[in-house]
């Protein structure tokens, strides 16, 4: 299956600002970049159902190494060797073939990580026009690649070409019947994220419950992805004011979380995070406050002293964590600690720097530091006005931050 599932608005803003119970409440690069974090697990190193044995080793091996570079963060490199799998593939099967597609996905949802967005439409266009010659523009491929170039689109703010792109997939998997039930609930759970970004708040709530049901009608439990749904659903349902569903679906997260991975895993300690960053929204400190003291002691001891890409995921819950309960100069700290990764994995240039940027700010300003906090965020716009428009919410927030501190 070519799919590559998509993470939450809230994963990576929840390192600016939490878990936000107003609409639309996140925007830009937050929707989807981690979508590459399961990018390994589901993307490199596989075959298509259709894609025939190739002759020689060195393909193999160029797509394994591409794989074992990704595990590790080495998207610069996993690149160069995706785009001599296709070379390869190329010379052997010809430029328009079936067979090149999953490899052609592969390089674009690299360069789609490395902030190389133009490079990565061209080649996602060019993958779904290659799965629609070849397969058929019913084919289940095409819904494959649909869903790619849509969270691309969703990913760069693009929401009305998002949707009809994903109302196609889905419409595709839905006719289809139980076949590649898997990839169903992930594709409406996509759209779900789509329409909630264009507002389209009671078509949301239906698609993230309706996802809920087809990923149990699937047969095949996934506990990692029942959380999303159930995040995303909060996230709807706070949008429409419905506070108390959301609370629900946070609290039914977090005790999933900790039932399937256990009281001090990262999971449970991200749940503990968005449900504290619900109570502080909603004005109850005295709720979140005991959450966040549970999602530091867990992240504390899930944190080492070991600062790579494998180790960031705990990091950034542990920074989050020690800005929860107030711990600002520690936050700062780690957030310093942080960025150095985080530049060395995705270059200098690139929106994830800009996004933990902000979330320097944050702590330096809480710090009574605003002087500080307007470097980070002087460097942050700098990065996103080179990437995006003007327009693009992620820039505008970071402007309409400095223009705050200005004051």
């Amino acid at each position: 299956m070519r799919f590559l599932a998509r993470w939450s608005r809230a994963v990576l803003k929840k390192s600016v600002s939490g878990f936000k119970t107003h609409a639309r409440p996140l925007s830009g690069r937050a929707r989807s970049l981690f979508l590459v974090g399961i990018l390994g697990a589901l993307a490199f190193g596989r075959a298509s159902a259709s894609e025939p044995m190739m002759d020689g080793s060195v393909f193999e091996e160029t797509r394994t190494g591409a794989s074992s570079l990704v595990r590790l963060g080495r998207f610069d490199r996993a690149l160069q060797l995706e785009q001599t799998a296709l070379k390869i593939a190329q010379d052997q099967y010809g430029p328009t073939s079936l067979f090149l597609v999953p490899i052609q996905d592969d390089v674009a949802v690299l360069q789609w990580r490395l902030a190389e967005y133009r490079d990565s439409e061209q080649g996602l266009k060019w993958g779904l026009a290659l799965a629609e010659k070849n397969a058929g523009p019913d084919d289940l491929a095409v819904a494959d690649s649909l869903d790619l170039l849509a969270g691309l689109y969703y990913d760069l703010d693009r929401l009305a070409e998002a949707e009809g792109l994903e109302k196609r997939a889905l419409a595709l998997r839905r006719s289809a019947g139980t076949a590649n039930s898997q990839a169903l609930p992930r594709t409406e759970d996509l759209l779900g994220q789509v329409e909630l970004g264009l507002k389209k708040i009671s078509e949301a709530q239906t698609l993230f419950r309706e996802a809920q049901k087809s990923l149990g009608r699937s047969g095949k439990p996934d506990p990692a992805f029942s959380i999303l749904l159930l995040k995303h659903l909060a996230l709807a349902c706070a949008s429409g004011n419905e506070f108390l569903q959301s609370q629900s679906c946070l609290e039914k997260a977090l005790e999933t979380a900790q039932k399937v991975f256990k009281s001090d895993s990262p999971e449970a300690a991200n749940a503990m995070e968005d449900l504290a960053d619900f109570y502080g929204e909603r004005g109850h400190p005295e709720k979140a406050r005991p959450l966040w003291e549970s999602a530091l002691k867990t992240a504390g001891r899930l944190v080492g002293g070991v600062y790579d890409y494998q180790a960031l995921p705990r990091l950034k819950n542990l920074a989050r964590a020690e800005g929860g309960v107030g711990d600002h100069p520690a936050a700062a700290d780690l957030w310093l600690k942080i960025l150095p990764v985080d530049k060395a994995v995705y270059g200098e240039q690139h929106p994830q720097v800009a996004l933990d940027l902000m979330a320097l700010a944050d702590q330096e300003e809480k710090l009574g530091q605003p002087g500080k906090a307007a470097e980070e965020l002087k460097e942050s716009l700098s990065i996103l006005r080179r990437l995006f428009p003007a327009e693009d919410p992620l820039v505008r927030q970071a402007d309409s931050r400095l223009e705050a501190l200005s004051r």
